[in-house]
């Protein structure tokens, strides 16, 4: 089963800077759905849609398009959101 989570990130410190992302727990069967409540959660488009497959973030995707699919990448974000 794939869901759509929003997750919404940060550059953090000054310099080296470090890139966070923060999950409010919401999951999405529909991704226009996970689409409009990153809308609602950011009040903009900066945020990012997680594509979660059998509870594993598969790809980080802007919208409909896929941004990164590193699993090494990914993994590190599941580890910061606790996913």
């Amino acid at each position: 089963m794939t869901q759509y989570i929003v997750l919404c990130g940060q550059v953090v410190g000054s310099g080296p800077f470090e890139f966070v992302y923060d999950f409010d727990g919401g999951r999405f069967a529909d991704r226009k759905k996970a689409i409009r409540h990153g809308f609602k959660v950011r009040g903009s488009d900066d945020f990012n849609i997680g594509v979660v497959v059998r509870g594993k973030i598969v790809s980080l995707d802007w919208m409909w398009q896929p941004v990164d699919t590193n699993p090494a990448f990914l993994d590190s974000i599941a580890e910061e959101i606790c996913l």
